[in-house]
């Protein structure tokens, strides 16, 4: 099976380009390129990063993308020994009849239980009660606003960023430790994440992004074709 650094090897020479030709198209640099080339995955620092570089790389060779991390997963899962199954000990023969009898007393038992627990709560949930206007108002009260004005220096209670791309940037954001967004946004695009507690962007042209936390803006987070992770929580996103 011919293995994704091959056919992207095979494609590049096709096209008549240098590994440093790819380099300065894609900000990845030609050490990660050979690795992926070679099947050297260990050099790139992490399979998020590596899957990121291999769909850029694929794209920019006017490949699917998407299709040659795809070939990449196959070949891992190809290259893995088989696990053969265990032997699992046989079972000893029970007494069916007998379970089958504590079962239906079971049964029994926990239906007679329903119907006694039914005709308490209809006999208790029958008689008014004075109380229940004033429970269900005190419930209410939280929902009203304590003061008439909101401090203007209220910590704030999500994570929203937005971000302005102007050159390709392969970009991984997790909020809440959950991956929402994996891709290389166009020269030009902006968009917009919001995490209640933490959030994390990762990206691979660190000088191709522009990071709004919360209404503020944020200096360059990094140069061109550098590999950042910036994370922000509730407390960082007030004062960034």
């Amino acid at each position: 099976m011919e293995t994704v650094g091959e056919l992207l090897r095979k494609e590049r020479e096709k096209k008549g380009f240098s590994l440093k030709d790819i380099e300065n198209a894609v900000n990845i640099r030609v050490l990660y390129l050979d690795a992926i080339e070679k099947g050297d995955y260990h050099v790139i620092p992490g399979e998020v990063y590596l899957k990121g570089f291999i769909r850029n790389y694929a794209n920019y060779l006017d490949l699917n993308g998407s299709e040659i991390v795809n070939l990449y997963r196959i070949n891992q899962n190809f290259d893995k020994p088989a696990i053969p199954e265990p032997i699992l000990p046989q079972k000893k023969p029970s007494n069916t009849g007998k379970n089958i009898l504590k079962g239906r007393i079971l049964l029994i038992s926990l239906a007679a239980l329903a119907i006694i627990l039914g005709v308490s709560w209809r006999l208790s949930s029958s008689t008014p009660s004075s109380t229940t206007v004033s429970t269900s108002t005190q419930q209410n009260q939280p929902f009203l606003s304590a003061s008439p004005t909101a401090k203007s220096d209220e910590a704030p209670q999500s994570i929203v960023i937005t971000a302005k791309f102007n050159d390709q940037c392969w970009t991984l954001i997790t909020a809440d430790g959950k991956d929402i967004y994996e891709g290389i946004p166009k020269n030009g695009e902006t968009m917009t994440w919001k995490a209640n507690q933490t959030l994390v962007i990762k990206v691979g042209n660190a000088d191709a992004v522009n990071l709004i936390v919360n209404g503020r803006d944020i200096d360059k987070i990094g140069g061109k074709g550098e590999v950042i992770v910036k994370t922000f929580s509730l407390n960082s996103a007030k004062n960034p």
